[in-house]
């Protein structure tokens, strides 16, 4: 932001960043976090600067990040622990008790701004821990995309299936006991959702959408792709 514009109020810039700075400064801070399987955020007051979220903290406070959420999901909680945290600061600084605390040099980390590139989804570089990550951080948008059964689907909702290869007991098509399928290979399917293998591990589809169409289970989709 421009010097004159910081300097041109009473208490300069004042700014509510969605991240404990200075982890994850920039545009995209929520899903970053997520994404990196952080197990907690939160949300700073801070003094605005000219410099890219850099500015000293008046005020925090840490959330966790449970194994479910999604950034949608996050992004409500910190918006209202963030304007919580906003009102005690403005007070404060109208009393002239409020105090800023520069952000420590290391630590850094950039939250890069999203693309639709970054919801592409590729079984095979991708455990199933980080599938479920990026099914919860990419949540609305870009949101994920996949090959399942041969076409192009939006993964809607899952989670992943522990284990860190993919021996898969009675995989589709295998007369053996246990056998190795290729990343992205649906496993098989339980109930209305769909086990897939990733580079390690199984992830559960349970929702998916294709384009043009409306959500179903991924059981249901796979059923109309015979």
């Amino acid at each position: 932001m421009p010097r004159t514009l910081l300097d041109g109020h009473r208490f300069g810039g004042v700014n509510v960043h969605a991240s404990l700075l200075p982890r994850w400064r920039g545009a995209a801070p929520i899903a970053r976090a997520i994404l990196a399987g952080d197990p907690v955020t939160g949300v700073c007051v801070m003094k605005m600067e000219v410099g890219l979220d850099t500015g000293p903290v008046y005020a925090r406070r840490e959330v966790a990040i449970d194994a479910e959420a999604t950034a949608a999901g996050l992004t409500q909680t910190l918006a209202i622990a963030g304007a919580e945290e906003l009102v005690a600061v403005l007070a404060a600084l109208e009393r002239g008790a409020a105090a800023a605390t520069p952000q420590p040099e290391e630590g850094v980390t950039h939250a890069a701004r999203l693309t639709r590139e970054d919801g592409v989804l590729d079984w095979e570089a991708r455990s199933a821990e980080e599938v479920d990550r990026m099914v919860r951080a990419l949540d609305p948008w870009p949101g994920v995309t996949a090959d399942l059964a041969g076409a192009t689907v939006r993964i809607l909702s899952g989670r992943p299936i522990g284990g860190r290869q993919r021996d898969v007991p009675g995989a589709e098509g295998s007369s053996s006991s246990a056998t190795i399928v290729p990343s992205g290979s649906v496993v098989r399917i339980e109930g209305e959702s769909a086990l897939v293998a990733a580079a390690t591990g199984l992830y559960r589809i349970d929702t998916v959408q294709s384009p043009g169409r409306r959500a179903m289970s991924a059981a249901a989709f796979l059923r109309g792709r015979r």
